[in-house]
């Protein structure tokens, strides 16, 4: 069976392998497969998880120089319990992607992923009131020492009793349904964070991928396909028309020459 990716809008380049998926981008539904029970996926724990970048204070580091640090939060949507949160002074797709990797690893799969929406805009302004507000940056000089801070704030958030939900904490919500906590086996882990490129294969099967030559079937010479590979470069793949992933091999120096007729 063909198994679906999510693509974001946010990390167009970021590609999930996972379980039948139900994506939502500017109110437009994209319903992959189970229809119905998809709408119903969502009303329970890692039904949908919510990511999202804000803006957090100024921090004056020990050389002297000012930087604004930015704010990722990954939110479960049913129980608002934070799965996933990390500072930065510039966010990149690794850094979104590392803390997608961690959430994953404490939480299970979700059945959906997207970025941008309501929820995280209100937990941003709570926490500018209740965190930010109460800071004297004067005591942080670098973005670990701030990070310290931050993370005690989520970790109370996340056990503090909610009144909307009868005084129950978002982490006991989450955890009051562990039926829908979806532990990946080790390989589907690895496999489930990869980013992905369309590329032209040369007529003597050979596609350049971050500066690095590799080898792929001569079935496909002269095609465009599409790869998928690791952060490390070191699990690189193609991928077939179901979503199968196929490990394709450096092309080395000597083989390349015989493949243009020439000589070792």
């Amino acid at each position: 069976m063909k198994r679906p990716y999510i693509r974001y809008e946010l990390c167009s380049r970021l590609y999930l392998p996972g379980r039948p998926q139900l994506y939502v981008q500017d109110h437009v539904y994209d319903h992959v497969q189970e229809h119905d029970t998809g709408l119903l996926r969502l009303c329970h724990i890692n039904g949908a998880w919510c990511g999202d970048i804000g803006v957090g204070p100024s921090l004056q580091t020990e050389d002297g120089s000012k930087h604004r640090v930015s704010i990722l939060i990954i939110m479960d949507e049913v129980s608002d319990l934070i799965v996933g949160a990390d500072l930065f002074f510039n966010v990149g797709l690794v850094d979104i992607m590392s803390v997608m990797k961690s959430a994953v690893a404490k939480y299970g799969w979700p059945y959906a992923w997207h970025f941008g929406k309501a929820c995280s805009d209100t937990w941003f302004r709570h926490t500018q009131k209740r965190w930010e507000a109460a800071l004297d940056m004067r005591d942080f000089h670098s973005l670990d020492e701030l990070r310290d801070s931050f993370y005690a704030y989520v970790q109370r958030y996340n056990w503090d009793p909610c009144s909307r939900r009868e005084g129950i904490s978002p982490i006991d919500c989450f955890f009051s349904e562990p039926e829908y906590i979806h532990r990946l086996s080790q390989e589907e882990f690895d496999n489930s964070f990869l980013f992905e490129v369309k590329c032209q294969i040369s007529e003597d099967n050979a596609v350049i991928i971050n500066n690095v030559e590799y080898e792929v079937d001569h079935r496909f010479a002269e095609q465009c396909i599409r790869i998928r590979y690791s952060l490390d470069m070191k699990r690189t793949y193609l991928v077939g028309a179901y979503g199968d992933l196929a490990p394709i091999r450096l092309l080395k120096k000597h083989e390349k020459a015989c493949l243009n007729g020439g000589e070792d």
